[in-house]
């Protein structure tokens, strides 16, 4: 859904580069539009972006494509 290549996913996932900042807050994005337990609160996580646009974090992130969940690792 991010149009990204397999290999980029896969660097992401095992820290080898690090994800942009437009790309996570779109992960983000996409999995609380996705999940009906986050839709109530969609608005308090959504209020929370403005915090990662002012920081570029290096982290491994892991993504259930099956449970479309995500975790930083």
């Amino acid at each position: 859904m991010l149009h990204v290549d397999k290999t980029t996913l896969s660097k992401w996932e095992n820290n080898e580069d690090p994800i942009g900042i437009q790309s996570d807050l779109l992960a983000r994005t996409m999995v609380i539009s996705r999940d009906k337990r986050l839709e109530k609160r969609a608005a308090d996580h959504i209020g929370t972006f403005e915090k990662i646009a002012d920081r570029q974090k290096h982290v491994r992130v892991e993504v259930d494509a099956e449970k479309r969940e995500y975790e930083y690792a």
